[in-house]
């Protein structure tokens, strides 16, 4: 995957046939406060912040392919 940008416009991430590197995965609970205080009222402005407190439920509850 590539992160690709054309500001001021959007950024995206794209597939690539590039060889990579394996990132760690890191739990909300291991950020920082600060960390998490950043995501979640810092003003991206148009862009769509999916992982912080007001958008990840939601979301995850929209993409889950199960009946209630």
């Amino acid at each position: 995957v590539r992160y690709k940008h054309a500001w001021p416009l959007n950024h995206d991430l794209d597939t690539t046939g590039d060889a990579g590197t394996f990132q760690d995965l890191i739990m909300w609970d291991q950020m920082s406060n600060d960390a998490r205080r950043a995501l979640n009222s810092v003003h991206f402005g148009k862009a769509n912040t999916p992982f912080n407190d007001g958008n990840f439920r939601p979301k995850l509850e929209k993409a889950w392919p199960f009946k209630k």
